[in-house]
């Protein structure tokens, strides 16, 4: 049994859920009570906005990933802080991203959980067989041959693609309907 491989695992999947949780909810209150229309119409830098409830998610979501490799920190073995930082935390970042555009585009917290679970059950199930060099769980659970590096800078670059996208959508004059 190859541990670092398992927690490799868990972290990548376990940490993907996490994520959608905590990104998922950074702008829900705004969203639901009608108070983004508000915020919207104040002369609010929108991109200062969006990048600070994402920081503090980033900072919540890096909290409690390191805590928990503290915690098993001597069932590592072969596995280096910077691969377990990399290799595990993409998902994470992607779906965290995707949560978020999610909760603005469909305006409930069931949008903002929906679509990133969504995609995280889509993944599990065709084990890249659809996605191919951009499967979200290629360290641990793929069965194509696809290069671990330029997979992960894929979804990394993705990743800031979606927030942008996210900032435009905050910037969209039907938002504030």
């Amino acid at each position: 049994m190859n541990h670092p491989v398992i927690i490799l695992g868990i972290y990548e999947i376990g940490f993907t859920l996490v994520a959608i949780l905590i990104f998922s909810q950074l702008i829900l209150v705004e969203v639901e009570e009608g108070i983004l229309k508000w915020l919207m119409a104040l002369p609010l830098n929108k991109w200062t906005f969006l990048l600070q409830r994402w920081l503090a998610a980033v900072i919540l979501l890096l909290g409690l990933f390191t805590s928990s490799i503290a915690v098993v920190h001597g069932q590592l073995g072969e596995l280096s802080m910077k691969q377990l930082y990399f290799e595990a935390l993409a998902p994470s970042f992607f779906l965290g991203n995707v949560a978020i555009v999610s909760t603005l585009i469909g305006r409930s917290a069931s949008a903002g959980l929906g679509i990133p679970l969504f995609y995280v059950a889509f993944e599990t199930l065709s084990r890249g067989s659809i996605s191919k060099a951009f499967f979200l769980f290629n360290t641990t659970i793929s069965i194509n041959a696809v290069d671990q590096v330029l997979n992960r800078q894929m979804i990394w670059i993705s990743s800031f693609v979606i927030l942008g996208i996210c900032g435009i959508l905050l910037m969209r004059p039907g938002l504030r309907r």
